[in-house]
């Protein structure tokens, strides 16, 4: 059967980005070995498990999560959601049923409300600050939609993109108005301005109504706002 969750989940938060950035010259033969060893157990995963088990990471509160330092949270950001375990292409697969790709891609707020919005900008301590490229945590949030991962929900490709993009859109919207830092802000911002070329009416809707909250924006994300409308991006 499966690796059980538990593996899985320790393999992403302890080991995962490191196996995958490593130099094999620089590894001795055991370390290459158990890499290799882990890298097995992951690949292992059906699509369908590996949908289960995202889910639960991005929805279940967990003390093994919680007590992660800054830069091990940021190294498993990057394995989760990136190219190292490329998690997101078996989920928004053709074998996947929308509906669990739906539930996954909808645990997204989750997360951020969770973790990341809690974590960010020195843990809230500098919630309008620009920090999202000054720490390895706030570069990793920064950059979730756009590791070829998540954002692989928001295109319009395949019988059920419809109904998994507004879902997509849901997420991304729900993370922008709810975040009380600036990164988590800017991540959302970020994905929907690499969306808006095939999606331009519904971010300009989100953008434009995340500007016309009560609540002020700090000009400097307001003006990330008004470019990221525009599809401009990095």
């Amino acid at each position: 059967g499966p690796i059980a969750y538990e593996t899985w989940r320790d393999i992403c938060l302890f080991y995962g980005h490191a196996d995958f950035s490593a130099d094999p010259d620089q590894q001795t033969s055991a370390e290459r070995a158990a890499a290799d060893i882990r890298e097995k157990l992951i690949a292992s995963i059906e699509p369908v498990t590996l949908t289960r088990y995202l889910t639960r990471f991005l929805s279940t509160p967990d003390p093994v999560v919680d007590r992660l330092g800054d830069d091990q949270l940021a190294d498993a950001i990057w394995f989760i959601f990136g190219m190292g375990g490329m998690f997101f292409a078996e989920v928004f697969g053709q074998d996947i049923p929308v509906g669990s790709q739906i539930k996954c891609i909808s645990s997204l707020p989750q997360f951020y409300d969770r973790i990341l919005d809690r974590r960010c900008n020195d843990q809230r301590r500098r919630c309008q600050a620009e920090m999202y490229n000054a720490t390895s945590l706030d570069t990793a949030v920064y950059m979730i939609w756009d590791m070829t991962g998540v954002e692989l929900g928001l295109r319009n490709d395949g019988p059920d993109s419809t109904t998994l993009a507004r879902c997509g859109f849901e997420a991304l919207q729900t993370i922008l108005f709810a975040s009380l830092t600036s990164t988590c802000q800017i991540s959302a911002l970020h994905g929907l301005g690499h969306a808006e070329a095939e999606h331009p009416i519904r971010v300009h809707q989100i953008i434009d109504a995340f500007l016309g909250r009560a609540e002020p924006v700090t000009d400097w994300v307001k003006q990330y706002a008004t470019d990221a409308r525009e599809g401009l991006v990095q």
